[in-house]
């Protein structure tokens, strides 16, 4: 009896053993525990909807998992666990976003083409896309705009609504067979009226062709009348220039202002002289008779 007692204890302690043992190989390869590879920190603004054990992809593949998430004065820092033998050039963009219509993330290597490759516990900042639920969040002031859009649609569609839009056809269809009717009443006066504007144009030709004709003579002569005052005008410059710089006779009166006062007393003079031969001739015409 207790042989076979120590036999079933037996039994079972080897089979808990190998459980725990498969459980703990399990965990080890789950972990990546076993596995050498590389450890990257990954430093991000944002981590919203990424977790430990979350997957880092590279080229579409699995290559590491998300292992630890930290807070840090730069952000939110996430150790990912690379495995090994992946080589991840030294400018390659670290990016979280959604691999599923459910909002699982992951984390998405765009490799780079650096020459140089990211070592064990080197530092990058990475980005975080936005997904289909941030659309969807951000799309919700269009779809309250679509709704009222929809409502005044409706409204529209409304049997009142369709009334008052039916009277208006119906009175601009009238109105439209009105003006047809008063066309169709007065289309030979019409007819006539532009004729009569033809016939107008016709005999106004010659008329006009004159008048275009004596405009365009007046015209050539006004330019030649402007053309002899600029001509003019240009030697009454040149006479004024020569007379400010004190050229001439009469630059030198303007200039010189006691020849100008000597000019003007013998003006004074001779003018006097005149006045007196009007009022005493006699004193100058001396006639004698013989």
């Amino acid at each position: 009896m207790n042989i076979r007692y120590n036999e079933f204890v037996i039994g079972v302690a080897v089979t808990l053993a190998i459980f725990i043992v498969i459980a703990g190989i399990m965990w080890l390869e789950r972990s990546n525990f076993l596995e050498k590879g590389i450890v990257l920190n990954l430093v991000v603004d944002n981590a919203e909807g990424i977790s430990v054990g979350d997957e880092v992809r590279y080229k579409g593949l699995v290559v590491g998992s998300v292992h630890s998430a930290t807070i840090d004065r730069e952000g939110i820092v996430l150790g990912l666990k690379i495995k090994a033998g992946v080589q991840i050039p030294s400018d390659s963009r670290f990016v979280i976003k959604e691999v599923s219509l459910l909002g699982e993330k992951a984390v998405e290597i765009i490799p780079g083409q650096s020459s140089q490759f990211l070592q064990n516990g080197a530092v990058i900042h990475g980005q975080t896309a936005h997904g289909l639920l941030d659309v969807l969040g951000k799309s919700k002031p269009i779809t309250q705009r679509l709704t009222r859009i929809l409502s005044h649609v409706d409204s529209l569609t409304d049997p009142h609504a369709s009334v008052n839009v039916h009277t208006m056809l119906a009175q601009l269809s009238e109105a439209i067979v009105q003006i047809n009717t008063v066309l169709a009443q007065n289309s030979r006066d019409i007819r006539q009226t532009i004729q009569n504007l033809n016939a107008i144009t016709t005999t106004s030709k010659g008329p006009v062709d004159s008048i275009l004709h004596n405009l365009s003579r007046k015209s050539n002569q006004l330019a030649q009348t402007i053309d002899r005052a600029n001509r003019v005008s240009a030697k009454l410059d040149s006479m004024l220039t020569r007379i400010q710089s004190g050229n001439g006779t009469v630059g030198k009166l303007f200039r010189d202002d006691s020849l100008y006062k000597n000019l003007n007393t013998a003006i004074l003079h001779l003018d006097s002289l005149i006045q007196d031969i009007h009022k005493n001739p006699e004193k100058f015409l001396k006639i004698e008779v013989f």
